[in-house]
Protein backbone atom coordinates (compact mmCIF):
# COMPACT_ATOMS: atom_id res chain seq x y z
CA UNK A 1 0.00 0.00 0.00
CA UNK A 2 2.85 2.47 0.83
CA UNK A 3 4.41 1.43 -2.64
CA UNK A 4 1.15 2.88 -4.31
CA UNK A 5 0.86 5.66 -2.23
CA UNK A 6 4.36 6.44 -3.02
CA UNK A 7 3.40 6.02 -6.70
CA UNK A 8 0.17 8.49 -6.76
CA UNK A 9 2.08 11.23 -4.86
CA UNK A 10 5.03 11.33 -7.24
CA UNK A 11 2.98 11.18 -10.03
CA UNK A 12 4.24 14.33 -12.52
CA UNK A 13 1.06 16.09 -12.67
CA UNK A 14 1.37 17.44 -9.34
CA UNK A 15 3.49 20.27 -8.49
CA UNK A 16 6.51 19.79 -5.77
CA UNK A 17 5.53 22.14 -3.14
CA UNK A 18 8.01 22.92 0.12
CA UNK A 19 5.46 22.40 3.18
CA UNK A 20 5.97 22.64 6.52
CA UNK A 21 5.10 19.62 8.85
CA UNK A 22 1.99 21.52 10.09
CA UNK A 23 0.69 22.49 6.51
CA UNK A 24 0.98 18.85 5.74
CA UNK A 25 -1.10 17.63 8.52
CA UNK A 26 -3.73 20.08 8.29
CA UNK A 27 -3.88 19.30 4.23
CA UNK A 28 -4.19 15.52 5.08
CA UNK A 29 -6.95 16.83 7.95
CA UNK A 30 -9.03 18.89 5.44
CA UNK A 31 -9.05 16.35 2.64
CA UNK A 32 -10.02 13.13 4.90
CA UNK A 33 -13.02 15.03 6.28
CA UNK A 34 -13.95 16.51 2.81
CA UNK A 35 -13.81 13.12 1.34
CA UNK A 36 -15.74 11.19 4.00
CA UNK A 37 -19.06 13.14 3.02
CA UNK A 38 -18.84 11.72 -0.37
CA UNK A 39 -18.78 8.16 0.61
CA UNK A 40 -21.30 5.76 0.98
CA UNK A 41 -19.82 4.59 4.27
CA UNK A 42 -18.93 8.18 6.14
CA UNK A 43 -18.62 8.27 9.28
CA UNK A 44 -21.24 11.58 10.35
CA UNK A 45 -19.62 13.08 13.09
CA UNK A 46 -16.80 14.07 10.53
CA UNK A 47 -19.58 15.31 8.39
CA UNK A 48 -20.59 17.53 10.67
CA UNK A 49 -17.08 19.18 11.46
CA UNK A 50 -16.47 20.09 7.90
CA UNK A 51 -17.30 23.95 8.13
CA UNK A 52 -15.50 24.08 11.34
CA UNK A 53 -12.20 22.48 10.05
CA UNK A 54 -12.61 24.88 7.26
CA UNK A 55 -12.80 27.81 9.13
CA UNK A 56 -9.61 26.57 11.53
CA UNK A 57 -7.64 25.76 7.64
CA UNK A 58 -8.32 29.25 6.80
CA UNK A 59 -7.35 30.97 10.21
CA UNK A 60 -4.21 28.94 9.95
CA UNK A 61 -3.19 30.53 6.38
CA UNK A 62 -3.86 34.03 7.35
CA UNK A 63 -2.16 33.47 10.13
CA UNK A 64 1.03 32.30 8.72
CA UNK A 65 0.76 35.87 6.97
CA UNK A 66 2.51 36.95 3.75
CA UNK A 67 -0.69 37.51 1.76
CA UNK A 68 -1.62 39.02 -1.35
CA UNK A 69 -5.22 39.58 -2.33
CA UNK A 70 -6.71 38.73 -5.85
CA UNK A 71 -9.14 41.63 -6.77
CA UNK A 72 -10.55 40.39 -9.56
CA UNK A 73 -12.92 37.74 -6.33
CA UNK A 74 -13.00 40.41 -4.31
CA UNK A 75 -15.37 42.26 -7.05
CA UNK A 76 -17.27 39.06 -7.25
CA UNK A 77 -17.28 38.45 -3.06
CA UNK A 78 -18.83 41.97 -3.36
CA UNK A 79 -21.15 40.90 -5.96
CA UNK A 80 -22.43 38.33 -4.68
CA UNK A 81 -23.18 39.92 -1.12
CA UNK A 82 -25.83 42.19 -3.11
CA UNK A 83 -27.76 39.54 -4.00
CA UNK A 84 -27.69 37.85 -0.83
CA UNK A 85 -28.96 41.25 0.70
CA UNK A 86 -31.57 41.88 -2.34
CA UNK A 87 -32.43 38.39 -1.99
CA UNK A 88 -36.45 38.77 -2.58
CA UNK A 89 -37.49 35.30 -1.27
CA UNK A 90 -36.01 35.11 2.22
CA UNK A 91 -37.09 31.40 3.22
CA UNK A 92 -33.54 30.31 1.39
CA UNK A 93 -31.82 32.11 4.34
CA UNK A 94 -29.34 33.46 1.58
CA UNK A 95 -27.28 35.69 3.75
CA UNK A 96 -26.31 32.28 6.53
CA UNK A 97 -25.16 30.39 2.68
CA UNK A 98 -23.41 33.52 1.76
CA UNK A 99 -21.14 33.56 4.94
CA UNK A 100 -20.44 29.72 4.49
CA UNK A 101 -19.64 30.03 0.82
CA UNK A 102 -17.01 32.75 1.55
CA UNK A 103 -15.50 30.77 4.38
CA UNK A 104 -14.96 27.93 2.37
CA UNK A 105 -13.91 29.54 -1.12
CA UNK A 106 -11.77 31.57 0.55
CA UNK A 107 -10.00 28.86 1.37
CA UNK A 108 -10.29 26.60 -1.72
CA UNK A 109 -9.39 29.73 -4.31
CA UNK A 110 -6.49 32.15 -5.23
CA UNK A 111 -8.17 34.98 -3.87
CA UNK A 112 -5.84 34.49 -1.01
CA UNK A 113 -2.01 33.71 -2.12
CA UNK A 114 0.47 33.21 0.39
CA UNK A 115 3.36 30.47 0.02
CA UNK A 116 1.26 28.44 2.81
CA UNK A 117 -1.70 29.63 1.02
CA UNK A 118 -0.45 27.85 -2.16
CA UNK A 119 1.23 25.04 -0.50
CA UNK A 120 -2.04 23.82 1.19
CA UNK A 121 -4.27 24.02 -1.91
CA UNK A 122 -1.47 21.90 -3.71
CA UNK A 123 -1.46 19.69 -0.84
CA UNK A 124 -5.05 19.23 -0.97
CA UNK A 125 -5.72 18.99 -4.35
CA UNK A 126 -2.97 16.22 -4.79
CA UNK A 127 -4.53 14.30 -1.77
CA UNK A 128 -8.37 14.46 -3.00
CA UNK A 129 -7.12 12.67 -6.40
CA UNK A 130 -5.69 10.54 -4.89
CA UNK A 131 -8.42 9.58 -2.82
CA UNK A 132 -10.89 9.65 -5.10
CA UNK A 133 -8.39 6.95 -7.34
CA UNK A 134 -8.74 4.64 -4.54
CA UNK A 135 -12.76 4.99 -4.43
CA UNK A 136 -13.05 5.17 -8.07
CA UNK A 137 -11.01 1.78 -8.70
CA UNK A 138 -12.92 0.24 -5.73
CA UNK A 139 -16.44 1.34 -7.33
CA UNK A 140 -15.12 -0.28 -10.47
CA UNK A 141 -15.05 -3.66 -8.48
CA UNK A 142 -18.18 -3.32 -6.93
CA UNK A 143 -19.84 -2.85 -10.06
CA UNK A 144 -19.25 -6.58 -10.78
CA UNK A 145 -19.72 -7.79 -7.23
CA UNK A 146 -22.82 -6.08 -6.73
CA UNK A 147 -22.10 -4.19 -3.88
CA UNK A 148 -23.83 -0.66 -4.20
CA UNK A 149 -23.11 1.72 -1.10
CA UNK A 150 -25.49 4.59 -2.80
CA UNK A 151 -26.85 6.23 0.84
CA UNK A 152 -30.48 5.43 1.83
CA UNK A 153 -31.00 2.16 0.30
CA UNK A 154 -27.34 0.35 0.64
CA UNK A 155 -28.37 -2.35 -1.27
CA UNK A 156 -29.72 -1.14 -4.86
CA UNK A 157 -29.43 -3.00 -8.21
CA UNK A 158 -25.97 -2.13 -10.16
CA UNK A 159 -27.75 -2.42 -13.28
CA UNK A 160 -30.90 0.32 -12.73
CA UNK A 161 -30.34 3.51 -14.24
CA UNK A 162 -28.70 6.27 -12.36
CA UNK A 163 -28.52 4.49 -9.22
CA UNK A 164 -25.14 2.64 -9.58
CA UNK A 165 -22.46 4.81 -6.93
CA UNK A 166 -19.99 1.97 -6.02
CA UNK A 167 -18.10 3.11 -2.75
CA UNK A 168 -19.68 6.46 -3.19
CA UNK A 169 -22.68 8.32 -2.03
CA UNK A 170 -24.34 9.06 -5.02
CA UNK A 171 -23.97 8.37 -8.75
CA UNK A 172 -23.80 11.82 -9.46
CA UNK A 173 -20.65 11.77 -7.34
CA UNK A 174 -19.21 8.97 -8.98
CA UNK A 175 -19.53 10.26 -12.50
CA UNK A 176 -17.69 13.56 -12.05
CA UNK A 177 -15.06 12.21 -9.33
CA UNK A 178 -14.04 9.36 -11.43
CA UNK A 179 -13.60 11.86 -14.89
CA UNK A 180 -11.18 13.44 -12.60
CA UNK A 181 -9.43 10.50 -12.13
CA UNK A 182 -9.30 9.26 -15.24
CA UNK A 183 -8.32 12.49 -16.73
CA UNK A 184 -5.08 12.07 -14.23
CA UNK A 185 -4.20 9.07 -15.23
CA UNK A 186 -4.91 10.37 -19.60
CA UNK A 187 -2.31 13.21 -18.97
CA UNK A 188 0.20 11.37 -16.67
CA UNK A 189 0.39 8.78 -19.24
CA UNK A 190 1.44 11.05 -22.42
CA UNK A 191 4.43 11.57 -20.13
CA UNK A 192 5.14 8.32 -18.42
CA UNK A 193 3.64 6.19 -21.19
CA UNK A 194 3.25 2.61 -19.22
CA UNK A 195 1.05 0.25 -19.62
CA UNK A 196 -0.81 0.40 -16.15
CA UNK A 197 -1.27 4.41 -16.26
CA UNK A 198 -3.71 2.87 -20.03
CA UNK A 199 -5.39 0.38 -16.93
CA UNK A 200 -6.17 2.83 -14.46
CA UNK A 201 -7.20 5.29 -17.26
CA UNK A 202 -9.70 2.48 -18.66
CA UNK A 203 -11.03 1.82 -15.07
CA UNK A 204 -12.03 5.50 -14.42
CA UNK A 205 -13.35 6.06 -17.25
CA UNK A 206 -15.25 3.53 -17.09
CA UNK A 207 -16.79 4.11 -14.01
CA UNK A 208 -17.81 7.75 -15.10
CA UNK A 209 -20.02 5.37 -17.66
CA UNK A 210 -20.95 3.39 -14.88
CA UNK A 211 -22.81 5.88 -13.41
CA UNK A 212 -24.96 7.08 -16.06
CA UNK A 213 -24.28 10.27 -16.06
CA UNK A 214 -24.22 12.24 -19.24
CA UNK A 215 -23.21 15.32 -17.77
CA UNK A 216 -20.05 13.32 -16.43
CA UNK A 217 -19.59 11.75 -19.59
CA UNK A 218 -18.98 15.36 -20.86
CA UNK A 219 -16.76 16.60 -18.29
CA UNK A 220 -14.40 13.73 -19.22
CA UNK A 221 -14.82 13.93 -23.34
CA UNK A 222 -14.13 17.51 -23.45
CA UNK A 223 -11.00 18.27 -21.93
CA UNK A 224 -9.25 15.44 -24.08
CA UNK A 225 -11.50 16.40 -27.08
CA UNK A 226 -10.13 19.96 -26.23
CA UNK A 227 -6.34 18.78 -25.92
CA UNK A 228 -6.13 17.40 -29.23
CA UNK A 229 -7.74 20.32 -30.86
CA UNK A 230 -6.57 22.79 -29.35
CA UNK A 231 -3.72 22.61 -27.14
CA UNK A 232 0.25 22.23 -28.41
CA UNK A 233 0.97 18.97 -29.62
CA UNK A 234 4.30 18.41 -27.28
CA UNK A 235 6.62 15.89 -28.22
CA UNK A 236 3.91 14.10 -30.22
CA UNK A 237 1.81 13.99 -27.30
CA UNK A 238 -1.06 14.35 -29.75
CA UNK A 239 -0.43 11.27 -31.41
CA UNK A 240 0.20 9.19 -27.95
CA UNK A 241 -2.96 10.45 -27.08
CA UNK A 242 -4.99 9.08 -30.07
CA UNK A 243 -3.12 5.86 -29.43
CA UNK A 244 -4.31 5.35 -26.32
CA UNK A 245 -8.13 6.17 -27.10
CA UNK A 246 -8.08 3.65 -29.72
CA UNK A 247 -6.70 1.25 -27.46
CA UNK A 248 -8.87 2.01 -24.61
CA UNK A 249 -11.57 2.30 -27.12
CA UNK A 250 -10.86 -1.72 -28.74
CA UNK A 251 -10.34 -2.85 -24.83
CA UNK A 252 -13.93 -1.79 -24.10
CA UNK A 253 -15.83 -3.55 -26.70
CA UNK A 254 -15.78 -6.79 -24.97
CA UNK A 255 -17.56 -5.06 -22.03
CA UNK A 256 -19.40 -1.56 -23.35
CA UNK A 257 -22.68 -3.17 -23.28
CA UNK A 258 -22.64 -4.33 -19.45
CA UNK A 259 -21.09 -1.33 -18.34
CA UNK A 260 -22.88 1.21 -20.47
CA UNK A 261 -26.32 -0.09 -19.61
CA UNK A 262 -27.73 2.70 -17.58
CA UNK A 263 -26.14 5.63 -19.94
CA UNK A 264 -28.07 4.11 -22.87
CA UNK A 265 -31.18 3.58 -21.28
CA UNK A 266 -31.13 7.18 -19.52
CA UNK A 267 -30.41 9.11 -22.96
CA UNK A 268 -33.37 6.77 -24.79
CA UNK A 269 -36.08 7.78 -21.98
CA UNK A 270 -35.21 11.35 -21.98
CA UNK A 271 -35.32 11.15 -26.02
CA UNK A 272 -38.81 9.57 -25.71
CA UNK A 273 -39.97 12.43 -23.51
CA UNK A 274 -38.61 14.82 -26.59
CA UNK A 275 -35.50 16.38 -25.80
CA UNK A 276 -31.89 14.78 -24.83
CA UNK A 277 -31.62 16.93 -21.53
CA UNK A 278 -35.44 16.73 -20.65
CA UNK A 279 -35.11 16.25 -17.07
CA UNK A 280 -32.62 19.46 -17.22
CA UNK A 281 -34.63 21.43 -19.48
CA UNK A 282 -37.07 22.46 -17.25
CA UNK A 283 -34.99 23.95 -14.89
CA UNK A 284 -32.86 25.82 -17.14
CA UNK A 285 -35.84 27.53 -18.01
CA UNK A 286 -36.75 28.30 -14.78
CA UNK A 287 -33.57 29.90 -14.30
CA UNK A 288 -33.88 32.04 -17.25
CA UNK A 289 -37.46 33.35 -15.97
CA UNK A 290 -35.36 33.90 -12.59
CA UNK A 291 -33.38 36.62 -14.53
CA UNK A 292 -35.57 37.98 -16.98
CA UNK A 293 -37.54 38.79 -13.96
CA UNK A 294 -34.47 40.13 -12.05
CA UNK A 295 -32.10 40.95 -14.39
CA UNK A 296 -29.36 43.22 -12.01
CA UNK A 297 -29.00 41.40 -8.84
CA UNK A 298 -30.82 37.95 -9.20
CA UNK A 299 -33.20 36.22 -7.28
CA UNK A 300 -30.87 35.91 -4.20
CA UNK A 301 -28.06 34.07 -3.31
CA UNK A 302 -28.95 30.02 -3.06
CA UNK A 303 -32.56 31.25 -3.86
CA UNK A 304 -35.00 30.09 -6.74
CA UNK A 305 -38.49 31.45 -7.16
CA UNK A 306 -40.44 29.69 -4.36
CA UNK A 307 -43.33 28.92 -7.45
CA UNK A 308 -40.72 26.41 -8.71
CA UNK A 309 -41.78 24.25 -6.16
CA UNK A 310 -39.65 21.14 -7.70
CA UNK A 311 -36.37 23.22 -7.68
CA UNK A 312 -36.37 22.93 -3.75
CA UNK A 313 -37.01 21.16 -0.60
CA UNK A 314 -38.90 22.00 2.65
CA UNK A 315 -35.08 22.28 4.12
CA UNK A 316 -34.31 25.39 1.50
CA UNK A 317 -32.02 22.82 -0.12
CA UNK A 318 -32.20 23.92 -4.05
CA UNK A 319 -31.33 21.62 -7.41
CA UNK A 320 -30.94 24.24 -9.43
CA UNK A 321 -29.75 22.49 -12.67
CA UNK A 322 -26.92 24.32 -14.19
CA UNK A 323 -24.42 26.36 -11.94
CA UNK A 324 -23.44 28.81 -14.46
CA UNK A 325 -27.36 29.68 -15.02
CA UNK A 326 -28.04 29.65 -11.64
CA UNK A 327 -24.98 32.23 -11.17
CA UNK A 328 -27.10 33.96 -13.57
CA UNK A 329 -30.27 33.52 -12.24
CA UNK A 330 -29.20 34.52 -8.49
CA UNK A 331 -26.70 37.07 -8.81
CA UNK A 332 -27.78 38.70 -11.91
CA UNK A 333 -25.62 40.62 -14.15
CA UNK A 334 -24.20 41.97 -11.63
CA UNK A 335 -22.69 38.58 -10.52
CA UNK A 336 -22.29 37.60 -13.50
CA UNK A 337 -19.73 39.93 -15.05
CA UNK A 338 -16.96 38.93 -12.30
CA UNK A 339 -17.45 35.40 -12.15
CA UNK A 340 -17.13 35.34 -15.77
CA UNK A 341 -14.17 36.71 -15.25
CA UNK A 342 -12.84 34.79 -12.73
CA UNK A 343 -12.74 31.56 -15.18
CA UNK A 344 -11.63 33.50 -17.47
CA UNK A 345 -8.69 34.58 -15.80
CA UNK A 346 -7.80 31.16 -14.54
CA UNK A 347 -8.03 29.52 -18.24
CA UNK A 348 -5.30 32.26 -19.29
CA UNK A 349 -3.33 31.07 -16.47
CA UNK A 350 -2.51 27.55 -18.15
CA UNK A 351 -3.74 27.56 -21.69
CA UNK A 352 -0.38 28.48 -23.26
CA UNK A 353 1.78 26.45 -20.88
CA UNK A 354 2.74 22.86 -22.11
CA UNK A 355 3.70 21.69 -18.60
CA UNK A 356 2.54 18.62 -17.24
CA UNK A 357 1.19 20.40 -14.51
CA UNK A 358 -0.24 23.17 -16.72
CA UNK A 359 -1.94 20.89 -18.78
CA UNK A 360 -3.23 19.20 -16.23
CA UNK A 361 -4.96 21.84 -14.30
CA UNK A 362 -6.18 22.86 -17.79
CA UNK A 363 -8.10 19.16 -17.85
CA UNK A 364 -9.49 19.59 -14.20
CA UNK A 365 -11.08 23.44 -15.13
CA UNK A 366 -12.62 22.32 -18.24
CA UNK A 367 -13.83 18.70 -16.44
CA UNK A 368 -15.44 21.00 -14.27
CA UNK A 369 -16.90 23.71 -15.73
CA UNK A 370 -18.42 21.34 -18.46
CA UNK A 371 -19.62 19.31 -15.54
CA UNK A 372 -21.01 22.49 -14.00
CA UNK A 373 -23.35 23.01 -17.11
CA UNK A 374 -25.15 20.22 -16.05
CA UNK A 375 -25.31 20.45 -11.93
CA UNK A 376 -26.11 23.45 -9.80
CA UNK A 377 -23.88 23.11 -6.85
CA UNK A 378 -20.93 25.91 -7.52
CA UNK A 379 -22.91 28.23 -4.72
CA UNK A 380 -23.72 25.75 -1.80
CA UNK A 381 -20.65 25.48 0.43
CA UNK A 382 -21.83 21.88 2.25
CA UNK A 383 -21.31 20.08 -0.54
CA UNK A 384 -17.85 18.65 -1.66
CA UNK A 385 -18.88 19.46 -5.43
CA UNK A 386 -18.75 23.19 -4.24
CA UNK A 387 -15.21 23.10 -3.10
CA UNK A 388 -13.74 21.04 -5.53
CA UNK A 389 -15.40 23.57 -7.48
CA UNK A 390 -13.78 26.74 -7.14
CA UNK A 391 -10.17 24.53 -5.79
CA UNK A 392 -9.80 23.76 -9.16
CA UNK A 393 -10.73 27.21 -10.51
CA UNK A 394 -8.13 28.98 -8.14
CA UNK A 395 -6.05 26.47 -8.56
CA UNK A 396 -5.09 27.57 -12.44
CA UNK A 397 -4.14 31.07 -11.11
CA UNK A 398 -2.13 29.61 -8.36
CA UNK A 399 -0.04 27.87 -11.08
CA UNK A 400 0.34 31.47 -12.74
CA UNK A 401 2.18 32.42 -9.31
CA UNK A 402 4.12 29.44 -8.69
CA UNK A 403 5.29 29.55 -12.59
CA UNK A 404 6.63 33.33 -12.06
CA UNK A 405 8.08 32.49 -8.67
CA UNK A 406 6.05 34.47 -6.52
CA UNK A 407 6.74 32.39 -3.70
CA UNK A 408 9.58 31.26 -1.86
CA UNK A 409 9.47 27.45 -1.20
CA UNK A 410 7.27 26.62 -3.76
CA UNK A 411 9.07 24.69 -6.77
CA UNK A 412 7.04 23.65 -9.81
CA UNK A 413 9.16 20.48 -11.96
Amino acid sequence: MNKILNYLINLPVFANVDATINCKRMAWLFTIIAINGITGFSIPLLGSIYIPVCMVCLLYILACGKLKIDGLYVVMYIAFFLSALWATEPFFNSNIRYLLFLCVTLLCTSCISSPTAIAFRSLVYRNILILLTFLTIGSFVCYFLGINLVRKDLMHDVTSVGVFGGLYAHSMLLGPMSALVALMFLNTYVVYRKKILITLFFIAAAAVVMSASRGATLAMVVPIAYSLFFMKDWGGSRKTLIGLLVATSIVAIPVADRIATGLITKQQRNEEAGSTFDSREDKWDNRIQEFEENPVFGIGFCAVDLRNSEDYNAAGGVESGSTHLSILSMTGVVGMIPYLCVLLSAYKSVRRDGSIVANMRMYMFLAMITHAMFEGYALYAGGFLCFIYWLMIGHCADYKKIKKKEYVGINNT
